[in-house]
């Protein structure tokens, strides 16, 4: 059970966490981050992945071994659903110009996990990074 909580944290961190492909959030970066999480948490791949940046997208790949950004959040989607995987809380922290921290918390199986959230804005917010507290 741990195994998969800690996946809901790596896909946080993914929010929650790195580089871009098209689009992006128009909001406000919490905004982006929901709409990241409601995609991961539905396995809407293509979605998630174009909320994150292009260097993001690179290490989000490495998950699977197609090295796809969009396989990784698919083949995710069945285990963060019996994780019972719940963005409890999100708010962003700070923004300036074009990059933002947003702090986001994901509940897993009981547990809450915090992370704070790095955003650029690249015609519209898009997740850049993220870290663990």
């Amino acid at each position: 059970m741990r195994i998969k909580f800690t996946l809901a944290a790596i896909l946080v961190a993914m929010l929650a966490a790195f580089a871009g492909a098209c689009g992006g959030g128009d909001g406000d970066p919490a905004t982006t981050v929901e709409d990241f999480f409601g995609a991961v948490t539905d396995g809407d791949g293509s979605a998630a992945c174009e909320l994150i940046t292009e260097d993001g997208l690179e290490v989000i790949g490495q998950g699977t071994p197609s090295g796809d950004c969009e396989d990784t959040i698919e083949q995710a989607a069945p285990f963060l659903e019996q994780a019972q995987l719940e963005l409890t809380d999100v708010e962003t922290t700070e923004e300036d110009g074009d990059n933002a921290t947003v702090e986001a918390t994901v509940s897993a199986l009981g547990e809450e996990s915090t992370s704070e959230v790095t955003l650029v804005n690249e015609d519209g917010w898009k997740i850049e990074g993220s870290e663990e507290q």
